[in-house]
């Protein structure tokens, strides 16, 4: 088992090495991959860019690009593909050109799904940039090392700074180098600023314009071999005048003596701490750190947008060293009464003061006296008030409010001054001022300083607004309520749907049924949607006046939902009819309609009304007819020959000239003499419809019963009976009446 498990193991391990060996082989494949496309799109770049020297950069450090999909239209290079054969990114890849000196560098950046190139730019490459410092006191020195291996330097400068006091005490000049120049050693003397804690700064540029700063800070303490700063005249109040102050110098522990008692200086410039040189008889010198305190500049103010919702006149005062107060006025005059400013040294500060409408100047004063203001005009606006009309009639601001012609809305504020512009927003935070511009099919007119102003949208759509005025000065009104404006000028879908119905042939060609007819009503709209639909049947029974007089069985109607009959049906109706405004999408669960009557003809018309007020109206025409024929004369007899009328009866419900059931049997009998013949005629009148339709279509033509000549030879002492069937068709080959005669002959 030990073993078993020892052997696991081992092959565990050289699995895992096995894989990580794989992955490592793939990886480098990979990478050798990639660099050989950077190669050789590189090159297509030096090639394009030879024989387009016009878009060669100019200027030293200035840079220029060619994309890779340049390259490609332009046949530099054919397509280039990622390592899983799928094309790279040729829009994002590309080939930047660098001018150095007389030379060009190429970078190439490519771009795929699984790759992306590190491209070098111009930040180049800074290195062995060290700041050494070294020496005591008398002897302090400071060596600075710059290094710049890939494009080389072309400028240096360094600072040195007194710590203690914070203070730029020597600025070199900026040192212009040859650019083939790729590492500066230098070495100052600073032993004139020490004791003190001293920092040195460098920045250092190269050619392609990129900088690099690096800075190192070190403490020369005093170590009694320079002479020493005595007591001075400076005073710590500010002040904007010149000052001359005075530092006694005290004897080192050398004892090689001052070169004076006294050193004065005269400080012009503005300084808060500043430096006055002692030295020894040996000239051995010493800064001594001085308070100067003075401020000749002044200080600034700095005004924000005023909220024209709250009139909040917002501020922001600044100065190089100390804020002492502010205040505000109607008046560029100096004021004579200022709100302090707290705490000591201050050199910027906030304030949030709420005013009325006019002109106002916010002053600032520092502590040396210094006074600066800035004027602001608070002129604040109302909120804009909306007005929405489509054809003359003012329409609701309501969402899903829609109309089928161009909607104005008409804008107004309540502002003191002009307004320059007015933007909108469909969310209330991102603001356009495309209708101001009358750009996107805007009209745009204005009135009153452009205080008034209606914009017209003439295409459709549907959208929520805002609105807001933008003054002369810059200041935004508050923005309106939101309000919504739809258009659509699209008719609705609306086409009549047979769901059931029967044309019995030879008809299908046409529009006749011999049952009842379901119609349904599809309707459909793409933008405001459909609000009012319905369907509906018109028309009358075609039933044979005389037919219906006697035998009754008439038509009847039979709607599903709530349907109500019109004879004609238009945009007028649409519009003025009550019923169709009070109906509403909801009110019709089905929107079917049955047609069903014995005999008939009519019209199915459809309609759907879009919440923009569209109409589109479908109509179907039809006739029906469930009857079949019948006879309206009976009969008719004559005597032909030798005949005698004797009686006649009926079987059945039996009328004298229509029948409507569906079998009659009548029975005629005759007299006919011994031994001779004997010839009757009887026949119906025209077979007609009772729908009234048989002179419309044929086949079958049958639309009369034949004439039916009977005759016979009297046999003496013998009753003759002759039977037969009769029967009446229309014009869709139906069945009719069924008439059995039987005929009986006597002597």
């Amino acid at each position: 088992m030990i073993e078993l498990l020892a052997v696991i193991i081992i092959l565990g391990v050289v699995t895992a090495i096995s894989v990580g060996a794989v992955q490592t082989v793939l990886k480098k494949a990979r990478d050798r991959y990639y660099v050989s496309q950077e190669e050789t799109i590189n090159a297509a770049a030096r090639n394009y860019m030879d024989k387009n020297k016009q878009y060669l950069p100019k200027v030293n450090g200035q840079k220029t690009s060619v994309k890779l999909s340049e390259l490609i239209k332009t046949k530099y290079i054919s397509n280039v593909v990622d390592y899983n054969k799928k094309q790279c990114h040729i829009d994002n890849s590309y080939v930047q050109v660098i001018k150095i000196s007389d030379q060009y560098a190429y970078d190439t950046y490519l771009e795929c799904d699984d790759y992306k190139s590190e491209i070098d730019d111009l930040k180049g490459e800074f290195k062995n940039f060290v700041i050494t410092f070294s020496g005591g006191v008398n002897d302090a020195k400071v060596k600075i090392t710059l290094q710049e291996s890939k494009f080389g330097l072309s400028s240096y400068q360094y600072k040195i700074i007194d710590m203690d006091i914070n203070k730029v005490i020597f600025t070199s000049e900026e040192y212009r180098l040859d650019h083939s120049t790729d590492l500066i050693t230098r070495s100052i003397s600073i032993a004139d600023y020490t004791p003190a804690n001293i920092k040195v700064s460098v920045v250092a540029t190269n050619v392609g314009g990129y900088s690099h700063t690096v800075s190192k800070t070190h403490n020369y303490k005093d170590d009694g071999s320079k002479v020493k700063c005595g007591t001075d005249t400076g005073v710590k109040t500010w002040t904007n005048v010149d000052r001359t102050i005075t530092v006694n110098c005290i004897d080192a522990a050398d004892r090689i003596g001052c070169a004076k008692d006294k050193f004065t200086k005269k400080f012009t410039g503005s300084a808060k701490y500043d430096v006055i040189t002692i030295m020894d008889k040996n000239n051995v010198r010493r800064n001594c750190t001085v308070p100067v305190f003075i401020d000749k500049g002044n200080p600034s103010v700095t005004t924000s947008t005023v909220s024209a919702a709250t009139n909040n006149l917002s501020f922001t005062l600044t100065d190089n060293f100390s804020l002492s107060g502010y205040a505000v006025t109607n008046s560029t005059s100096t004021p004579t009464s200022w709100t302090s400013i707290p705490g000591d040294d201050v050199t910027s500060f906030n304030k949030t003061v709420t005013v009325s409408d006019g002109t106002f100047y916010v002053h600032v004063k520092d502590s040396a006296g210094n006074t600066a203001y800035k004027e602001q005009k608070v002129i604040t606006m109302g909120i804009p008030t909306v007005t929405l009309k489509s054809g003359g009639q003012t329409i609701s601001k309501a969402a899903d409010t829609w109309k089928n012609k161009d909607v104005t809305m008409y804008l107004s504020v309540d502002s003191k001054v002009d307004i320059a512009k007015w933007q909108y927003s469909h969310d209330g935070t991102n603001w356009s001022d495309d209708f101001t511009n009358n750009s996107s099919g805007w009209k745009a007119n204005y009135s009153n300083g452009k205080r008034n102003a209606n914009f017209t949208i003439s295409w459709d759509g549907g959208w929520n607004f805002y609105v807001r005025a933008i003054d002369n000065n810059g200041v935004a009104s508050p923005k309106s309520e939101a309000f919504w404006i739809g258009r659509d000028t699209v008719k609705p879908n609306v086409t009549i749907k047979l769901v059931s119905g029967h044309r019995p042939a030879p008809s299908d060609d046409w529009d006749l049924f011999d049952g009842p007819i379901i119609l349904k009503n599809v309707y459909s709209d793409n933008l405001s949607g459909v609000e009012f639909y319905d369907i509906d049947f018109s028309g009358d029974d075609n039933v044979l006046d005389n037919y219906r007089d006697d035998c009754g069985g008439l038509a009847d109607w039979e709607e599903d939902g709530k349907l109500t009959f019109k004879y004609s049906f238009n945009d007028a109706d649409v519009n003025t009819d009550p019923w169709i405004s009070q109906r509403k999408k909801n009110d019709i669960l089905n929107t079917a309609g049955k047609f069903n009557q014995d005999a008939g003809y009519g019209m199915a018309y459809a309609y759907a009304i879009d919440k923009a007020g569209n109409v589109n109206l479908d109509n179907f025409l039809f006739d029906q007819d469930t009857l079949g024929p019948y006879a309206p004369t009976i009969w008719k007899q004559e005597v032909v020959k030798n005949a005698t009328f004797v009686s006649s009866s009926c079987e059945g419900d039996c009328k004298e000239r229509y029948y409507h059931r569906n079998q009659h049997h009548l029975y005629y009998t005759y007299k006919c003499p011994c031994n001779k013949e004997c010839a009757v005629k009887l026949y119906w009148y025209s077979c007609k419809d009772k729908a009234g339709f048989s002179i419309r279509i044929a086949p079958p033509p049958i639309t009369t019963i034949r004439g039916i000549d009977e005759k016979v030879t009297g046999k003496c002492g013998q009753t003759i009976e002759q039977t037969g069937e009769y029967v009446c068709y229309d014009h869709l080959g139906r069945e009719g009446e069924h008439l059995f005669l039987t005929l009986k002959w006597v002597n």
